[in-house]
């Protein structure tokens, strides 16, 4: 089973545990597939931080130009 980031990690992880469970997958691709998940929220978590933090900067440049 590949995982499928669209539909969501709660969805990947249960179809990851259904498939070992019932020996479609050995626990080594099992393993290999939660730790992607898990690599991809972290990455999104730190896009998210990196685009908050972009826009902190410029709402701030934005003020001092306007003498706020």
């Amino acid at each position: 089973m590949e995982n499928t980031l669209e539909y969501g990690i709660d969805f990947n992880l249960y179809e990851n545990l259904k498939a070992f469970k019932e020996g479609k997958q050995n626990e080594f691709k099992t393993a290999i597939n939660i730790r992607k998940l898990f690599i991809h929220q972290d990455e999104q978590k730190r896009r998210n931080m990196d685009l908050s933090m972009s826009a902190e900067i410029e709402r701030q440049h934005c003020m001092l130009d306007r003498g706020e």
